[in-house]
């Protein structure tokens, strides 16, 4: 009697990957695919981790997946992908997908599904907290839909969060916490009578379930605080900072294999001369980004200066004119020269601080790659990126 051949179980937050994955690089081979959702789920904290299938299993997976035309809730997201959602929503949902970037989430419509729903409960608020609130909706959905198939999926603990919203005060605080313990409100954390209910919110948890923020961006505001000079988070270019420095840092990692778990595991396995060089090198790159945040500020600066002076310029250029006109047609020369050194006195002091601006810094094409190069890798300028340097 033939032997019947054994069906693969695989794991279903596994499955999930790799259909999500499949779909959004076509051409990725099974080993691919592997290597992704294996970095995918150590990067989200899934422990201990799931079995991977067998390549023939993940093939499969891979080739249903493919088939399917209909993008799925967990594709990521974009205008053109789906027109279901009010057009007034764009803004909140524009800005919800920048901060998944910086965050190095992926944006599923299931997220903006939830962006949707949930930003009329949260108006005037930063677009992270939006963003943070939807993927921990989107994640309840996507548990429930794989764990509890069937059941209607249940949110009263989060909603109940959101509808005290026990963060802006703590008389906010307090109020929420008597629902809690007095049984008024569902809470699936321990009760506050607990010794580990006090920081336990799903409100506080600010790394369930992906992270906020991520690794990149959390490293780039503690390297810009200590580099930086004092208050420099109150600098108006302090948010695009953070974001640049957080953008180099992820893709340094993505594109240098001996750095891609720094900031992820303990020293002690990464290895102190490599953690060395890491913080070196980190620290350039933030105080090069500090110096081109600084010198576009000035140039800001000196160019509202210019269209102020402009103005009064335009206002009294006419008015001088006339005087000089008159000053020299009376035979006035010395008040006409002096009229004319009064102009030239309004216009001398900006060109000269404009000429003390650092032309490199300011041009579009800026990218620290000098100081990658210091460190060994090769970088192409063309396209900003960093590459692998070669043993």
């Amino acid at each position: 009697m033939p032997k019947l051949r054994k069906r693969t179980t695989v794991d279903p937050r596994v499955r999930d990957y790799i259909e999500q994955e499949a779909r959004f690089d076509r051409e990725a081979t099974y080993r691919v695919l592997a290597a992704t959702v294996k970095n995918r789920m150590r990067k989200e904290g899934i422990a201990p981790l799931p079995a991977l299938p067998k390549p023939r299993a993940i093939q499969v997976i891979a080739q249903k997946a493919r088939k399917n035309p209909a993008p799925s809730p967990d594709d990521p997201w974009s205008l053109g992908v789906t027109s279901d959602f009010p057009p007034d929503a764009t803004g909140d949902l524009l800005a919800a997908w920048k901060e998944s970037l910086k965050a190095q989430h992926r944006f599923t419509i299931r997220n903006a599904k939830w962006i949707v729903r949930l930003r009329t409960a949260l108006p005037g608020g930063h677009p992270s907290v939006l963003l943070k609130w939807a993927v921990m909706y989107s994640g309840r959905e996507t548990y429930w839909e794989r764990e509890q198939k069937g059941k209607p999926l249940e949110t009263q603990d989060m909603d109940a969060e959101l509808a005290f919203q026990w963060w802006k005060s703590p008389l906010h605080e307090w109020e929420y916490d008597t629902a809690v313990v007095t049984g008024h409100v569902v809470n699936r954390e321990p009760r506050m009578t607990h010794e580990s209910y006090r920081g336990s919110r799903i409100g506080k948890a600010y790394t369930y379930p992906f992270g906020f923020p991520s690794v990149p961006q959390g490293e780039a505001r503690d390297l810009l605080l200590e580099v930086g000079p004092v208050g420099i988070e109150r600098k108006p270019w302090w948010e695009q900072a953070v974001t640049i420095l957080g953008f180099w840092l992820h893709d340094i990692r993505a594109k240098v294999k001996k750095w891609e778990w720094v900031g992820y595991i303990g020293d002690d396995e990464f290895g102190v001369a490599a953690r060395a060089e890491w913080d070196n090198l980190t620290r350039r790159l933030a105080e090069a980004v500090i110096r081109r945040a600084t010198e576009l500020e000035r140039e800001r600066k000196l160019g509202e200066a210019t269209r102020e002076d402009d103005e009064r310029i335009a206002r009294e250029t006419k008015r001088w004119l006339r005087e000089v006109m008159q000053a020299y047609q009376r035979g006035d020369l010395r008040t006409g020269r002096s009229l004319d050194a009064k102009f030239e006195a309004l216009v001398t002091p900006r060109s000269k601080a404009r000429a003390a601006l650092d032309p490199e810094l300011l041009s579009s094409r800026w990218q620290p790659t000098d100081i990658l190069k210091e460190f060994g890798y090769e970088v192409d300028d063309t396209a900003s990126s960093t590459k692998e340097a070669k043993q």
